[in-house]
């Protein structure tokens, strides 16, 4: 917020003293007149008020409705007596622009940590960022450093917002990157770096995103929570003692028809 205060004076009277914020693509702000003769208010930059140096142009109306456009301002300096200025003098005094410096400052990024669970081959990650700046955004990009692909030669990635490469909707101010996990990434925690500039070049720093990966739990979800590994030991050991129970009544059985068959073999020949 700009908050305003001026003084201004006229042969007739000043009757109002406005800012013209249009040609910023604002709007025209009415100054307050207070005690005595000080004006005074506040108002806000538009949004496409570009950085730099601007002149701020203020309306002044008289008691007979004449107007006048002034781009600059008279200081008096600390010397000067009270009344050094009247309604039909102007005080003697430096001339100065009434200009406003408008600064920029670089995009803003708002990510969130990842935290993959992967299986044993290659996995799909979906990097998001929200970036925003009042400028508009120019780029965002990731340098991606171990999750590169091979077949980049480039450190750094672009992200979009146009509904590709896994963007999720197309202009809302959230950027995406597909990453491609390959199974020969070691689990653990990685860093990439998010970096954006606005229409004007004016960039942030490297903003780090944390990428922890993890190795898939093969977990069978019958309500008893029996990992794979168990599960094949407990049927190797089903199919050992089966093995066993067959070979003892075959045995079993071969005894009574030895038993019954006197002279022959278990078959019944001679």
């Amino acid at each position: 917020m700009i908050i305003v205060n001026a003084k201004a004076f006229d042969g007739h009277g000043v009757e109002s003293v406005q800012i013209d914020m249009r040609i910023f693509g604002g709007q025209l702000i009415d100054l307050l007149l207070l005690d005595g003769d000080i004006w005074a208010g506040d108002f806000t930059l538009p949004n496409g008020m570009t950085p730099g140096s601007h002149d701020l142009p203020l309306i002044v109306t008289d008691s007979l409705g004449a107007k006048q456009v002034l781009r600059h301002w008279i200081s008096i300096g600390n010397n000067a007596q009270n009344d050094a200025a009247t309604p039909y003098l102007l005080p003697y005094g430096e001339h100065i622009a009434t200009t406003i410096s408008v600064l920029n400052t670089p995009p803003q990024i708002v990510a969130e940590d990842l935290n993959i669970i992967r299986g044993s081959g290659t996995a799909i990650a979906l990097l998001e960022a929200e970036v925003s700046d009042a400028d508009g955004v120019m780029l965002v990009r990731a340098r991606l450093g171990i999750f590169n692909p091979i077949t980049q030669n480039e450190d750094w990635s672009k992200l979009y917002d146009d509904g590709s490469n896994g963007d999720r909707v197309a202009g809302d101010g959230i950027y995406s990157l597909q990453l491609t996990i390959r199974s020969g990434i070691a689990d653990g925690t990685h860093t990439v770096f998010l970096q954006s500039s606005d229409i004007y070049g004016e960039a942030t720093g490297e903003v780090p995103i944390v990428v922890t990966l993890e190795q898939k739990s093969d977990v069978i979800s019958d309500g008893g929570g029996i990992s794979s590994s168990s599960l094949v030991m407990a049927l190797a050991i089903i199919a050992i003692v089966g093995a066993i129970v067959v070979m003892f009544v075959m045995r079993k059985q071969g005894g009574e028809d030895d038993k019954s068959n006197p002279g022959g073999d278990r078959f019944g020949f001679q």
